[in-house]
């Protein structure tokens, strides 16, 4: 409707171009016929000493050259238009081919991309699926480890199994280096004790052998007490049990611990302590084969899913096919229609609008070319030709030819006009209503309604619908609106979204992890029960028992036995006794006997009863820790296998519900696979994959050749035609003034004055260009002369022109002859000077405007002829002032005459200085 509303435009510019074809070769016609009648300049008379006839010559040279140039820029115009349009021609088939090719690979390519983003991503997705079903020990079975070590401290009590058994090896190094101890000191304190035995029977033989008066002094040795007061072999004790007996002897002996941990370490705890550990660390191994068929049958239903998947993708093929099929037939049809086309090519230079391109070289391009150059050609020769001093009638041949060049030149264009306007006529229809009609829809965005109107609802394409419904979803209810669709293009909208392929793959449904891709039920017997893991034996809580037996020592008394005195007497204190009481008896022998006692008992104290008491020590030492590290140990075995036992009694009771949760996080990180390959594919379909981008560069590309590459040049083509044409009409105008400037003429009227505006047309003064006969009035000297003269009208047909210097120079030399050379009188020569300076003052007067003179006015006034009037009209009066002074000169050398012609002398003298003040 908009293109419709411009027709009454197109209408006007048509009947304007119309009528100036018909205009302008009648107005060529009648310019012609007037020339012949003489009229419209051409006479061959001009005037030229004026004061504007050079400045009008320049201002016609200077506007037909502006004018030239401004026809050349159209000419440029024109030929680049031309080779616009022949170029955009020449490259439409390779366009249309190269764009069908595009279309064909946006088409193979959108249909990769679609099949990529489904396969691929499901690939990808598959196999990420297929890696965590695989690692499920790392996925599940390592963090549910994690959760029952952190619950439950397994690596605590683990540790400590490890602990004990290295404390254990310790104890029962300890007890034996104890018991080797013990051994030798019971050893030892034997033979003490036989000793000190031995050492109180001499005491006693020896008191019971003193004489009467040392018996009081012997008597104070005392051997009782003389034996051991703690024992290493065995401890006499009171019972405890009601049963018991009333006296009993505790052997003091690690023997049976000894036995108990030898049969303990058969057993080893550290190999107790592996095994917790190893059935600890086979939980994520427990959980691979537990949840085996599960992971399978996931797997299964993965396959199955992935394979309908690929059968329904497939749909993008044959859609794809189709649409090459079609594509392929475009471009068949086009190459036909080239191949036509070419066909035609011979005839592209001889037409104005050819089969394949459009040139107007041979009829638009020539014609102007040819006028702009007869046009340019006669202005820069006559500019060149043309010289100030040059009479109209003594203009050169070159001058002349520039004349009737540009003669010819308008001649052309009053021939070439009508022709032109008419191919402008022809060409404007062709540009303008395809502008119109084809390039305004074109670019009619956003929404290119036009466009939509002509292609989906007027049914030229196809009846039945939209274009692209038809070409997409043959026999489907889509609705595909060829201007929404380019709009949605150029934004870069996906073409699933945009051509609606959701008919062939729906997307959304295909690939919802709700529907079709449900996991759940089949990940839902996922389970792990941790009743079968054991993780403290019955084995191994009796080794633990064992263990605690073996250790469960009562070193009480023993530390009671090691802190009694060695030796119940005080062997040293005795033997400083015996060596006073020997020192003090009066009997020699008995003296004698008694230090050899003492000495005897140093020695029992120095050999055997200070190693001893060093043993002593040493076992209380040991004995004070194995008591320290006994009971700490016995209360970790006690709290190890409490804490085993809780720990086998949680994971019985509580572990499978904690490997259930860890089980639903597990399924969890399954499921969001799904959710996220659903998401992407969605999102890549919708928003990102296969952008249709390209189906608007096809048709920017495919607008752009049509307006850009042959509309727009065609349309410039008929305008810078117009323009030149146009031009055409000041250059007429300007070339028939320009040309009087340049032509030879047959006659100057600048040296005759022309008859005023208020002489009669049939007086005698009018005289008309090329007469050969005396035309300015009688040339008799009558009475009735000076009532009949007519005036010089003002200067109308040229600027002022320097005066001929050949004349000047020829008064000059006249008057510098002697006179006996040219053979006349004085006063002869002196009348022609005064008379030539007479005429030279009423030139002057004319020139300055007295439009009153006339050509019988002078002549009557200088008493001469017409003819002799002409002659002498150019005369410069300076040259006249220097030949006045040399006849002056001459006159004074001769003596005056009293002729008749001395009143006639000094009239012409006031005329001289009359023409002098003139």
């Amino acid at each position: 409707m908009e293109s419709l509303q411009a027709e009454p435009g197109f209408i006007a510019c048509m009947g304007v171009f119309a009528t100036l074809a018909v205009g302008v070769p009648l107005l060529g016609l009648l310019v012609c016929c007037c020339r012949l009648c003489g009229r419209c300049g051409g006479n061959k008379t001009q005037h030229h000493h004026t004061t504007c006839f050079h400045c009008q010559r320049r201002t016609l040279t200077a506007s037909l050259s502006t004018i030239s140039c401004a026809i050349m820029l159209g000419m440029v115009v024109v030929l680049v238009s031309n080779e616009r349009l022949g170029g955009a021609v020449g490259e439409a088939r390779h366009s249309i081919n190269n764009n069908v090719k595009d279309l064909d690979t946006f088409l193979a390519n959108t249909k990769m991309q679609l099949r990529y983003l489904v396969t691929d991503s499901l690939e990808k997705t598959v196999q990420v699926m297929y890696n965590d079903l695989d690692d499920i020990e790392y996925l599940l079975g390592r963090p549910l480890q994690r959760e029952l070590a952190a619950e439950a401290q397994i690596e605590v009590a683990l540790d400590s199994l490890l602990h004990i058994s290295s404390s254990l090896r310790d104890i029962a190094g300890r007890m034996r280096a104890l018991e080797e101890s013990r051994s030798q000191a019971a050893a030892r304190a034997e033979e003490l004790r036989g000793r000190l035995s031995e050492l109180s029977a001499d005491i006693q033989r020896f008191v019971s052998r003193c004489s009467l008066e040392d018996l009081d002094l012997c008597n104070t040795l005392d051997p009782s007490g003389l034996d051991l007061g703690a024992r290493f072999d065995s401890i006499a004790g009171k019972p405890t049990a009601a049963n018991a007996p009333s006296f009993f002897v505790l052997q003091f002996s690690f023997s049976e611990q000894l036995r108990l941990l030898s049969v303990v370490e058969n057993h080893n705890l550290t190999e107790t302590a592996r095994h917790a550990r190893f059935e600890f660390e086979n939980i994520p191994n427990y959980v691979k084969m537990m949840t085996r068929t599960t992971r399978e049958d996931v797997k299964r239903v993965m396959r199955a899913l992935r394979g309908s998947l690929y059968s329904k993708v497939r749909s993008f093929d044959d859609m794809a096919f189709n649409l090459e099929m079609r594509t392929r037939d475009l471009t068949w049809q086009v190459d036909q229609a080239t191949a036509t086309l070419q066909d035609h090519e011979n005839y592209r230079w001889y037409s104005v609008l050819a089969t394949k391109q459009v040139s107007v070289l041979a009829a638009i391009s020539v014609s102007l070319a040819f006028v702009w150059l007869l046009m340019t050609v006669g202005v820069y020769c006559g500019c060149c030709a043309h010289t100030a001093d040059q009479t109209p009638t003594e203009r050169s041949c070159v001058s002349n030819s520039a004349g009737q060049t540009l003669i010819s030149s308008v001649f052309f264009m009053f021939l070439m006009s009508g022709v032109l306007w008419t191919v402008v006529v022809a060409v404007f229809v062709l540009g303008a209503h395809a502008h119109a009609f084809i390039c305004h829809p074109l670019y009619q965005e956003p929404n290119f309604v036009t466009l939509t109107d002509l292609l989906d609802k007027s049914g030229l394409v196809f009846h039945n619908g939209p274009v692209l419904s038809n070409i997409i979803h043959p026999g489907r209810d889509v609705h595909l609106s060829f201007g929404q669709v380019l709009s949605r293009c150029k934004e870069g909208e996906t073409a699933y979204e945009v051509f609606e392929l959701r008919h062939y793959f729906d997307v959304e449904r295909e690939v919802d992890h709700r529907t079709t891709l449900d996991l759940r039920q089949t990940l839902g017997q996922l389970r792990v029960n941790l009743s079968q893991v054991e993780f403290l034996s019955p084995e191994a809580e009796t080794h633990l028992n064992n263990f605690l037996l073996s250790i469960k020592l009562d070193l009480g008394p023993y530390r009671r036995e090691m802190e009694k005195p060695l030796v119940q007497k005080n062997i040293p204190a005795l033997t400083e006794q015996m060596q006073n009481v020997a020192g003090q008896l009066r009997s020699v022998s008995a003296s004698a006997e008694l230090f050899r006692m003492v000495a005897r008992t140093r020695n029992l104290v120095t050999n055997t009863l200070y190693p001893l008491e060093k043993r002593k020590e040493d076992v209380t030492y040991q004995v004070a820790t194995l008591d320290m590290e006994v009971m700490p140990l016995q209360r970790q075995i006690n709290q190890s296998a409490g804490h085993l036992r809780t720990i086998q009694y949680f994971i019985h009771n509580h572990g499978s519900s904690l490997a259930a949760s860890k089980a639903r996080a597990y399924v969890e990180r399954i499921l969001s696979y799904m959710r996220q390959y659903t998401d992407h594919v969605r999102n890549g379909a919708l928003h990102h994959v296969a952008p249709c981008t390209p189906f608007w560069n096809l048709f920017d590309s495919a607008r752009g050749i049509t307006c850009n590459g042959i509309i727009e040049p065609v349309n410039a083509l008929w305008l810078a035609t117009s323009w030149c044409l146009l031009l055409f009409l000041p250059s007429i105008c300007i070339s028939l003034s320009l040309a009087r400037y340049y032509l030879r003429m047959d006659s100057d009227d600048d040296i005759l004055p022309l008859h005023s505006d208020g002489s009669p047309q049939e007086s005698s003064t009018n005289i008309q260009l090329g007469s050969s006969t005396a035309m300015w009035g009688s040339k008799h000297s009558g009475g009735t002369r000076g009532h009949q003269h007519s005036y010089l009208s003002p200067p109308q047909n040229g600027a002022e022109a320097s005066e001929p210097p050949d004349r000047d120079y020829g008064v000059v030399r006249r008057a510098a002859q002697p006179r006996r050379e040219r053979g006349t009188q004085p006063g002869k020569d002196a009348e022609e000077l005064l008379a030539q300076a007479q005429v030279a003052a009423w030139r002057d007067a004319w020139k300055a405007g007295a439009t009153f003179v006339t050509l019988e006015l002078v002549a009557s006034h200088v008493h001469r002829s017409i003819e002799w009037v002409r002659h002498h009209w150019h005369d410069d009066p300076h040259s006249l002032a220097t030949a006045l002074n040399v006849c002056s000169e001459l006159r004074d050398e001769e003596p005056r005459s009293t002729s008749p012609q001395t009143h006639h002398y000094s009239t012409c003298g006031d005329c001289c200085e009359n023409s002098h003040s003139l």
